[in-house]
């Protein structure tokens, strides 16, 4: 179980820095439309339905799992917070 958390984990931060890296660079495509070509690309597989509907199942509870985290201040713990006011930015 610890090993298929990390392995959604990894995966939630390579799609952040992917986004974040085609943002810096100036890319052209806005994210929806992004999206939409790659899910369009996935859904003319023979199996693109399935892999699609897996991909949901994986992604709505790995948010959640995010989610929580974040809303019970979890992060902090994966996190060493620097003392004083950028201490309390991080926290924020």
């Amino acid at each position: 179980m610890r090993s298929v958390v990390s392995a959604a984990k990894a995966a939630a931060y390579l799609a952040v820095g992917w986004t974040a890296l085609t943002t810096a660079l100036g890319s052209a495509t806005t994210s929806s439309s992004s999206s939409q070509h790659a899910s369009a690309s996935v859904f003319a597989l023979p199996s693109g339905q399935i892999f699609l509907g897996l991909a949901g199942l994986v992604a709505a509870p790995v948010g959640i799992y995010f989610v929580i985290k974040g809303v019970r201040r979890k992060f902090l713990d994966d996190v060493a917070t620097p003392p004083g006011i950028p201490g309390r930015a991080v926290d924020v």
